[in-house]
């Protein structure tokens, strides 16, 4: 009965090995359906472990059938009567379990082994995989396969995300350094607009004080320009002083030295007579009108000599009045040209400022702003001055007209007669008397 239990006893190990991996594969497989896979290690970790369990199974099949071989071969009523033996965790017994087997070895004979053909079945039967364990197999297989699937599905999002994020990084680098950018040019444009306000500052302060230099200049130059109009107002009044004295010297002198004979005015345009004993010098126009009036109207020529107004020298006498043509020598008239330009200087010494012309006084009108204002001011400035007296002879005058007029008669009077004289019959002669005398 011991040998028989023993016997029994043995091929209940593999069927707990092949119970407790099947516990355990369960429970692998329990975890690697609630745990996901892992990206990295935990992948390669996880596939260690599913290899593990794959492995487990089959040994465990192997030990169930050939328990379940042993099973068939013992009888039924021993298989029940067998008690059930202890897990062991080798096939190595411990010192005790030996102890025990040898004193019933003692008691007991030795248990026959198995044939050849039995073991040869058992092994045959353990080669043969059962229904179950395909089925498990299978399951094990679509559930590695899924769990690839997942995995390489999770690496795609992971790739994916990863891609997401680096765009993402790599725009928030640009916009970073957009930003960046955007404000060192921020800051330099207030260092600019810093520096402009600063030299504005600067600037200001510099116009603050050319104003009040300006100003002060300009308090300065008023002040000179009221000194000079007093010195002005001098020297116009010590002007006007010598001017006076200078004008009455002048009149003095006209009157005194450069008076006619004949008109008591102003030699105006003078002519001397020939004779080298005389040499008087009177008005053009008054000596023509002496000269002619002694024309013989009959004769129409000179019939008596003449003599001077002043001193009474005989003149020469003219030629015959049908010679032609006439000499020179006979006119007996001179130009008196030192007279003439000594009478012209006293003349414009009296006539003073040349006065503005109409022109010049509607320009001036017209014009506006300060100019204008200046220019009032200055004419106020210039009436209010005191003025020469009037003499006549300033431009304008009535002495100093007329004087002109008589110059510039007796002037082309002149002219025409000394062309026409040598040619002269006594009808032109008459005729120019005429002219000559008539009222002016």
């Amino acid at each position: 009965m011991k040998t028989r239990n023993i016997a029994t006893r043995r091929p209940s190990a593999p069927r707990a090995r092949a119970s407790g991996s099947r516990k355990a594969r369960s429970a692998r497989v329990g975890r690697g359906r609630v745990r996901k896979p892992a990206v990295g290690k935990e992948d390669d970790e996880s596939e260690a472990e599913e290899s593990a369990t794959e492995d487990v199974p089959t040994r465990a099949s192997k030990r169930r059938k050939i328990s379940d071989d042993v099973s068939e071969d013992t009888t039924p009523a021993q298989s029940v009567s067998a008690p059930p033996a202890p897990r062991r965790s080798s096939r190595r017994s411990e010192p005790t379990s030996k102890v025990a087997v040898d004193d019933d070895a003692t008691s007991t004979p030795e248990p026959k082994r198995p044939s050849a053909s039995a073991r040869r079945r058992s092994i045959a039967a353990c080669n043969v995989p059962t229904a179950v364990d395909k089925g498990e197999e299978k399951a094990l297989q679509e559930e590695k396969r899924s769990l690839k699937r997942d995995r390489q599905a999770f690496e795609q999002e992971t790739q994916r995300e990863r891609a997401e994020l680096n765009k993402r990084e790599n725009k928030a680098e640009k916009r970073d350094s957009q930003l960046k950018s955007k404000l060192a040019a921020v800051k330099e444009k207030e260092r600019d607009a810093k520096k402009r306000e600063t030299e504005c500052k600067k600037w200001e302060q510099t116009l603050k004080k050319r104003e009040a230099e300006f100003a002060q200049r300009e308090a300065d130059l008023e002040e000179r320009k009221k000194e000079l109009q007093k010195k002005e107002q001098e020297i116009g009044d010590k002007a006007l002083g010598v001017n006076m004295s200078r004008s009455d010297e002048a009149i003095d002198e006209l009157d005194a030295k450069w008076q006619c004979a004949l008109c008591f005015d102003v030699m105006a345009c003078p002519y001397s007579l020939s004779p080298a004993q005389c040499g008087h010098t009177y008005c053009a126009v008054c000596i023509l009108k002496w000269y002619f009036t002694n024309l013989c109207e009959a004769c129409g020529d000179w019939c008596n000599h003449l003599d001077c107004p002043l001193c009474r020298t005989v003149l020469p006498r003219p030629v015959e009045p049908n010679e032609r043509p006439r000499q020179m020598y006979a006119l007996p008239f001179t130009p008196a040209r030192a007279a003439d330009e000594r009478v012209t200087q006293l003349v414009d010494s009296l006539s003073g400022p040349v006065p503005e012309s109409p022109t010049k006084a509607s320009s001036s009108k017209r014009g506006k702003g300060k100019g204008k204002k200046k220019q009032v001011a200055s004419t106020g400035g210039s009436d209010a001055e005191p003025s020469t007296p009037s003499t006549g002879w300033e431009y304008g005058g009535t002495l100093r007209e007329e004087w002109q007029a008589r110059s510039s008669r007796g002037r082309t009077e002149m002219r025409h007669l000394i062309t026409q004289w040598p040619q002269m019959t006594a009808a032109q002669l008459r005729a120019f008397k005429v002219h000559i005398c008539a009222p002016a």
